[in-house]
């Protein structure tokens, strides 16, 4: 995956996270997803600095 492919998917995942209608459980996959390909991504946005 290049980084761009992977900048395009974290930016999807966050909307994802962003939207009320998605199901709280579509929201967990999105975060175990970020977590798979940009662990640290993850825990600045889990603290806040992303």
């Amino acid at each position: 995956m290049t980084p761009g492919q992977r900048s395009a998917l974290l930016s999807m995942l966050d909307a994802i996270r962003a939207c009320s209608c998605c199901l709280p459980d579509i929201r967990e996959r999105a975060d175990a997803l970020e977590m798979k390909l940009s662990p640290l991504h993850a825990l600045y946005r889990k603290l806040g600095l992303a």
